[in-house]
């Protein structure tokens, strides 16, 4: 169909008396105006832009919308409209799947894979394969904490269990962020990760105890000056379990490889004089990104 906009180009383009065209551009611009907030806000049925919501920032209330829905819904994780709802509909409903996947997947329970597969160590070609106690392929595959100091409410147990028993995750990550209020100034973190590790001891999955470097970024500045004596500790209290593997840094970045490398041979060799087995994690530069 011809736009408003394109009618009153027309008009413009067209018409003699400069009163006329004058009015004709005015009116244009508010065309222009209206059509791109019918494209790009909430309220609209169909072309929904994305762009005004500054990654989420700008979502604020859900307004029922379609547009709020298509935009907003992978932010606030709810919408209230309602596919051929019109708008609306207060439900509350979450957001619909991608075509083919299933919105209501079987559980599967992955409790109990440590049994199954035991302490874990590098194999196969190259020795570059994760591999179990019998020499077979092992594949982890699970969820990583944010910061412990920021959501301490939800690491428990309970929470561990559902994501085991229906997501089927066999391996957790705590994540214990040195700087930024972690370990450095709040030792008590620490608590976390030795809750989260008996947890996981419990429920039969593996567990990654992250000493989380990323503000500084730099795993030789002096923030992380206890991780040595953290690692001595650490391995100290796991190195007969067989569930636990260690990441010593886990997003250096801002610094240069040997810089890096240089504080994995410092930690490398405190732990290995304790536990020679466990699986030792060691970051790269660029955020871990460099592999």
């Amino acid at each position: 169909p011809i736009s408003t906009v394109s009618v009153l180009y027309w008009i413009y383009t067209t018409m003699g008396p400069r009163e006329a065209r004058l009015a004709a551009w005015l009116l244009l611009l508010v065309a222009v105006a209206t059509e791109v907030q019918s494209a790009s806000c909430p309220g609209s049925s169909s072309n929904c832009a994305c762009g005004w919501t500054n990654n989420g920032a700008n979502c604020g209330n859900d307004d029922g919308s379609e547009c709020f829905c298509r935009c907003c819904c992978s932010y606030t994780g709810s919408c209230n409209w309602q596919n051929g709802g019109g708008g609306g509909g207060g439900s509350g409903s979450s957001c619909s799947m991608p075509t083919g996947v299933p919105s209501d997947p079987p559980a599967v329970d992955n409790t109990g894979f440590v049994g199954c597969h035991g302490k874990l160590s590098l194999g196969g070609p190259g020795g570059l394969q994760l591999v179990d106690e019998n020499g077979e392929a092992v594949r982890l595959m699970g969820m990583s904490s944010h910061g412990l100091q920021w959501f301490p409410n939800c690491y428990s147990k309970e929470s561990l269990q559902y994501m085991v028993e229906h997501w089927g995750v066999n391996l957790f990550r705590a994540a214990m962020y040195v700087g930024e209020g972690g370990y450095a100034s709040n030792t008590g973190v620490k608590t976390q990760v030795e809750d989260i590790v008996q947890w996981c001891k419990e429920l039969g999955i593996y567990v990654i105890i992250d000493y989380h470097v990323l503000n500084p970024g730099n795993p030789n500045d002096g923030t992380y000056s206890g991780a040595e004596s953290f690692w001595k500790e650490m391995a100290t209290k796991y190195k007969d379990e067989k569930h636990v593997l260690y990441e010593i840094a886990n997003e250096p970045n801002g610094v240069t490889w040997p810089t890096i490398k240089a504080y994995h041979n410092r930690i490398i060799a405190a732990i290995r004089a304790i536990d020679t087995e466990t699986i030792i994690i060691c970051g790269t530069p660029t955020w871990s990104q460099e592999v």
